[in-house]
């Protein structure tokens, strides 16, 4: 048998914490996508993790915005113009979530994203 050298183990152990960031990255880009926000908030395996719970309850807040401003696009003409306005506020502040979640910030949403201090799970 051969015995593995001291100077070989971190290489491993580096490779695993690089994997272990892009698992938090992807696994937080989950929170923007809807209703999947709810994958990273209530998985066990990611109930301690500051990261993915940050995400996640920005993805909460989002998706609470998303369904406070749907009931004005039922609403004819101006409702239409209310809705379509915050559909695309709604996209945009999903993709700069995204954005930061890749990158590895805890940025908060413009807008919307203080909101997620309040929640305390």
């Amino acid at each position: 048998m051969e015995k593995v050298s001291k100077s070989e183990k971190p290489k491993t152990s580096e490779a695993s914490k690089a994997l272990n960031k892009q698992e938090k990255k992807l696994i937080s880009v989950l929170s923007y996508i809807g209703i999947l926000f709810f994958i990273p908030l209530f998985v066990d395996k990611y109930e301690g993790d500051v990261f993915i719970r940050f995400h996640a309850k920005q993805g909460l807040v989002l998706f609470l915005f998303a369904l406070a401003v749907s009931p004005f696009a039922l609403i004819p003409h101006p409702g239409w113009l209310i809705g379509f306005i915050a559909y695309i506020v709604w996209i945009v502040l999903g993709v700069i979530g995204i954005i930061n979640a890749l990158k590895g910030k805890q940025s908060f949403l413009p807008l919307i994203g203080k909101f997620a201090k309040k929640f305390k799970f």
